[in-house]
């Protein structure tokens, strides 16, 4: 999937690759991490007979847990990157607080994933700490980077407010 803006967004916004996704090469089998909704073609059989092959709970990252779900399953999903698709990111979508608070849900969502081990509860808690003390650098360097750096700690944020058992979120989603 690539990026398209009807309007020349910021500098900052583009430098800061806020809407790049990696592309693939053609025929690599995709495990759930890489894996995402872009542009995907599925055989029916494929969701057959699941009620929710999005749950509800996973406010941001529900592709992935669908497939780490269908890959545990025994699924296969392979990319293809001649199926370009170009997705519009609204105007509303470069501000700085949408780019906060969708990463604030990603990570009180990632709780949800395997991957939120005591290891990675603990690698948040002592990231939050030093990313704060890292952001007036950054700021040296430029708002790209700046923001960069907040939208990483806001990551981190999320995931340990969720621990806390607070939501960092209150709607949910995060429309922009």
């Amino acid at each position: 999937m690539l990026c398209h803006f009807d309007e020349t967004p910021p500098a900052w916004v583009e430098k800061g690759g806020f809407y790049k996704k990696k592309i693939y090469p053609t025929g690599m089998r995709v495990d759930w991490p890489k894996a995402r909704t872009s542009n995907v073609l599925l055989k029916r059989h494929v969701v057959a007979g699941d009620n929710t092959p999005f749950r509800p709970e996973f406010r941001a990252g529900e592709d992935q847990d669908f497939f780490r779900r269908k890959i545990e399953e025994g699924r296969a999903f392979v990319w293809c990157a001649d199926a370009v698709v170009f997705e519009t990111i609204p105007p509303a979508r470069w501000t700085r607080s949408y780019l906060l608070q969708k990463a604030l849900l990603r990570g009180a969502t990632a709780r949800l994933q395997p991957t939120c081990t005591p290891a990675s509860i603990v690698k948040s808690t002592i990231a939050v700490p030093l990313y704060a003390v890292a952001l007036p650098g950054a700021l040296l360097c430029g708002q790209s980077c700046f923001m960069r750096l907040l939208v990483r700690l806001c990551d981190h944020l999320g995931k340990l407010s969720m621990v806390l058992g607070i939501d960092p979120v209150r709607g949910p989603y995060v429309s922009g």
